[in-house]
């Protein structure tokens, strides 16, 4: 009889903590946002150059990397620098793409990453050019990532306990390899 007792009491104690798993998890925000400000020893102009043209990211970039599928566009008609850039790639389960969605000089490059289609991610490189610094050859750079929305509580929940980390992983695989490439 004790047994049955102690079973009884457990299934309702899980049953409790799974209830107020869930009612937590509605409270939790939709999206992750991770940002990291980094100084990059390279001039404003080549951190643009760089940034904001996709042929480029295989520099940098650790999505791009030891990646020999990447298709960047050839035609005229396409685009690789500025904003309506796009390349794509197959992925483990589906095809990959990038795409920068706005562009303004040496100020701000916005880029979304998807998944057959349906964006993932998205990210912007903000340049916070200082005029009154004695190094004309460094840049500083603010990276934010953010995750899609999730689509229901138990998305919430996964993002909140991994997608911090996975998101800080990411951006600081680009702002490591910016920084590789720019220093001398």
């Amino acid at each position: 009889m004790d047994i049955m007792k102690f079973v009884r009491w457990s299934v309702y104690g899980l049953g409790i903590a799974i209830a107020l798993i869930l009612i937590v998890s509605f409270f939790l925000a939709p999206q992750i946002k991770y940002t990291e400000i980094r100084t990059v020893a390279c001039s404003p102009q080549r951190s643009w150059n760089l940034i904001n043209d996709l042929s480029q990211w295989k520099l940098w970039s650790p999505w791009h990397k030891n990646r020999s599928n990447v298709r960047v566009p050839t035609t005229d008609a396409d685009k690789t620098v500025g904003q309506g850039a796009r390349e794509v790639w197959p992925g483990p389960s589906g095809m990959m793409g990038i795409g920068i969605t706005e562009s303004i000089d040496r100020q701000r490059v916005v880029f979304a990453v998807t998944h057959d289609d349906v964006k993932n991610l998205q990210g912007s490189f903000d340049f916070e050019i200082d005029q009154h610094s004695a190094n004309a050859n460094e840049t500083h750079i603010k990276l934010t990532l953010l995750s899609k929305p999730a689509e229901n509580p138990m998305q919430r929940l996964y993002y909140h306990t991994f997608g911090g980390s996975i998101l800080e992983a990411h951006a600081r695989g680009m702002l490591d390899g910016l920084s590789a490439v720019c220093s001398p």
